[in-house]
């Protein structure tokens, strides 16, 4: 039993686990940002949230989704940019609550949330360019 929990607590499957965490959510969200940048022309119909107009909203959410995106995937400023995302996503659930929208449309916001409040809770693990330059 003892030899089992130290092999779960070891580098490499942490490591392992970390990679595969940031991946998935880094992989989730990229589609959303590249959506965006293919459809700029509806920058107008986007809403407007906190202090930003909606063009505005539009870029920060679709530069939010794209960089924060990378960052994940790379595993570079991880927990930086997984807090970013998470309060991109946090907006997105909220402005779909307001319009009252399905549970098929903020199910992915949601999912993509709570992974990234995992990472930032993770960290980025030893398989990232955060650990490999800053060797945290």
């Amino acid at each position: 039993m003892d030899s089992l929990f130290s092999l779960m607590c070891a580098e490499l499957p942490y490591g392992a686990a970390a990679l595969l965490l940031r991946l998935t959510i880094g992989l989730g969200l990229l589609p959303y940002g590249i959506e965006k940048y293919r459809t700029r022309d509806s920058a107008d119909k986007f809403p407007a949230v906190f202090f930003f107009n909606s063009k505005q909203s539009f870029y920060a959410s679709l530069l939010v989704e794209s960089l924060s995106s990378l960052c994940l995937i790379f595993g570079f400023l991880t927990r930086l940019a997984a807090f970013a995302g998470l309060c991109n996503m946090c907006v997105a659930v909220s402005m779909n609550l307001k319009w009252k929208s399905g549970v098929q449309q903020i199910m992915p916001a949601i999912i993509l949330a709570l992974g990234m409040f995992s990472i930032i809770l993770v960290g980025a693990g030893p398989i990232s360019l955060d650990y490999l330059l800053l060797g945290k």
